[in-house]
């Protein structure tokens, strides 16, 4: 049962509540494809061209998929999983872009910067290149349109994030790596701690139509819901 908390808070929480039912209605959209046909061959069939019912329960149950506390969302980067897959995958690119935002900067010219912006918009393009002039001193060089590759650009941003500790809710995280492609599950090399906790600072600002979501207002709201 909620404890009291002010009625925007209410609302937050309720508006949370529903990306996470939302979610829970259409897993199938939510998970790489290849984790969804991984599903459908353990169990000796071969993936059905359209969606069957019982489909989501079933591969949440597969891949242990499931929400079981509101205490898991009281940390931000825990959030990240309640997207949908792909502002999920916008997201994390924006995270591991975040961390080389001077090569960002100096990524022009030869599409590489309408590129970056199809990866994670606008918005958040412009925010990154404003934290490269507030202060990053990384050695500049500009990225090769073969590191834009969107699920290359999330599985960074998850390892950047896993690396560094973020994670708190195992449930959550799984909703995370199952978005992601099978390789990107284990994380591997780590960036600065400052890199991804710079970026998870931001996420309100590169992503103002998840502002709702990150913000200050649902860090209260889940905090006064939680208590008992």
């Amino acid at each position: 049962m909620l404890a009291v908390a002010p009625i925007d808070g209410v609302g937050l929480v309720r508006r949370l509540l529903r990306a996470a039912l939302a979610k829970s209605a259409d897993v199938p959209a939510q998970l790489h494809p290849a984790w969804v046909e991984a599903a459908w061959r353990r169990v000796g069939m071969a993936p059905p061209a359209r969606t069957v019912p019982g489909g989501s329960a079933a591969l949440a149950a597969v891949y242990g998929l499931q929400w079981t506390s509101l205490s898991h969302f009281v940390h931000q980067p825990d959030r990240i999983a309640l997207l949908a897959r792909p502002e999920l995958l916008r997201v994390l690119a924006a995270v591991a872009l975040h961390a080389e935002r001077d090569r960002v900067r100096h990524s022009i010219g030869r599409g590489l910067r309408a590129a970056v912006i199809e990866r994670i918009g606008e918005v958040a393009y412009a925010g990154i290149l404003a934290a490269a002039v507030d202060g990053s001193t990384r050695a500049a060089g500009g990225l090769a349109m073969s590191e834009l590759d969107l699920d290359l650009l999330a599985a960074r941003g998850f390892e950047a994030l896993s690396g560094n500790g973020h994670w708190h809710s195992s449930g959550a995280l799984a909703w995370v790596r199952f978005a992601l492609a099978p390789a990107a599950a284990a994380p591997a090399s780590a960036t600065r701690p400052s890199d991804s906790a710079g970026a998870l600072q931001r996420l309100s600002l590169y992503f103002p139509e998840h502002a709702w979501l990150f913000g200050l207002p649902m860090d209260r709201a889940l905090s006064a819901s939680t208590k008992a």
